[in-house]
């Protein structure tokens, strides 16, 4: 093989899981061509261009030891080749060894000062070392060059929108799509940046434009569903993720999300069917065992409601909101002991969870306790003071004690939450009445 064809194998081999194939499958023309650059290396010990081109054949490889082998060569025949050290701080950067990257980088720099590439790279050895400020100045470093390179510009806007500057990475987005109005990514980034900030009808044109680049992009599929979902158009939800699971069957997310759907559409099977495909793929995720066992928590299938919340905390031992849903299938099973201890439980895991006080003041009332009710369901206000269901059931618990002046206040209170609350519209009847009774 010569080298123009090995230049060519190993060119379409750029990504990941393909080119390791293509490496096992073709070892040994890659070692032959290897063997030929260093021949020539033999015959021309003091030309830096050799032992460059060997270690860019080792770095295209992913054998960076090797690779910095021949770029150090190559910089010690010519200390001001500046390619080699660029390459040289690539091959430390995909090491993971930022510093030594950064180190070179900068001594590149020293060589050729108006480089905007070393910038470029600088800027991604900085983002891996948590020194954004440093990264966002060598991206713009990079832009004052060469204003006109649409990756700087969408590499600036990519920090700009990790660090949460939303308005600053729209704009910068938008100068790189007017410098390059044909790469699918960085569409995919502006539409992200309007999807936070639910700009939703720019976000969707936006998605639209990348699809229209790149037809295989699931994850904008996916994003689509999502806001078609809080656009509350369902139908046009599902077609999404659909659309995103024939490009990517694996996408556990979308199963996850059309079960989001079909419970919004009161297809309760549906939803079930979907959550436990998302399992089958990724038995670890969390979300759909939740939902599963509040799917069959409504359906009063409280056994299999509780196994689905057991599993959850398997995977997640500290997960509060299992413990309280998990107290609620108990609660419902009448199993008053476990549901008190998993509300408890709930609470010590996460202090202020206000709906783990709220049901234990309601298993405390089932119970007949009172004071202790009181107590749970006071505590469950002092959280959140707008839990209407907790004014609700003080009310009750009050008006079920004869203190009605105290029930009528609770009362009231949710009234002011929701005018429109027939049952404290009720209780407040009931206590009128039963006051004229006495």
């Amino acid at each position: 093989m010569d080298k123009e064809a090995f230049e060519e194998l190993v060119s379409s081999v750029d990504k990941e899981g393909v080119a390791q194939k293509v490496i096992d499958r073709d070892k040994k023309k890659f070692d032959d061509i290897i063997e030929e650059y260093k021949k020539e290396i033999n015959a021309e010990p003091n030309n830096p261009e050799k032992y460059n081109s060997l270690g860019k054949v080792y770095y295209k490889l992913r054998r960076y030891n090797e690779a910095i082998h021949y770029f150090k060569q190559a910089i010690k025949v010519n200390t001001r080749f500046d390619e080699a050290y660029i390459n040289l701080g690539n091959s430390h950067y995909k090491m993971e060894d930022y510093n030594l990257a950064i180190e070179v980088y900068e001594q590149a720099l020293r060589i050729s000062p108006n480089d905007p590439d070393i910038y470029n790279n600088l800027g991604f050895a900085f983002i891996r070392k948590g020194q954004n400020i440093k990264a966002i100045d060598n991206y713009k470093k990079a832009i004052n060059i060469n204003p006109h390179e649409s990756d700087y510009l969408n590499n600036l806007g990519n920090i700009y929108y990790d660090t949460g500057q939303i308005d600053s990475a729209i704009e910068v987005y938008n100068k790189a799509i007017f410098e390059n109005p044909y790469k699918p990514d960085i569409y995919y980034n502006l539409a992200m940046g309007y999807y936070d900030k639910t700009l939703y009808d720019l976000a969707i044109e936006s998605f639209e434009k990348c699809i229209s680049l790149d037809v295989h992009n699931y994850d904008a599929y996916f994003t689509l569903g999502l806001i078609y979902s809080q656009m509350n158009e369902n139908a046009k939800a599902l077609e999404y993720y659909l659309k995103c699971l024939a490009i990517e069957p694996q996408h556990h997310y979308s199963y996850t999300s059309i079960g989001f759907i079909y419970i919004k559409m009161g297809l309760s099977d549906k939803a079930i069917q979907a959550f436990n495909d998302a399992i089958d793929i990724d038995p670890e995720q969390l979300m759909p065992y939740l939902n599963l066992g509040l799917i069959y928590d409504e359906k009063q299938q409280y056994k299999k409601a509780i196994n689905n919340y057991k599993k959850v905390l398997e995977l997640n031992p500290r997960n509060a909101t299992a413990y309280s849903f998990l107290g609620v299938s108990y609660l419902k099973s009448n199993n008053f002991d476990e549901a008190i201890r998993c509300f408890n439980k709930a609470i010590e895991i996460e202090p202020y969870h206000s709906e783990a006080y709220y049901n234990l003041g309601i298993a405390y009332s089932i119970k007949d306790d009172f004071q202790t009710a009181e107590e749970y369901l006071t505590k469950a206000l002092a959280i959140d003071p707008e839990y209407l269901a907790a004014y609700l059931d003080l009310g009750l618990l009050f008006e079920r004690q004869k203190k009605y002046i105290k029930a009528i206040d609770n009362y009231k209170r949710a009234l002011q939450l929701d005018p429109d609350n027939k049952d404290a519209d009720e209780g407040l009847k009931n206590i009128k009445e039963a006051m004229k009774n006495e």
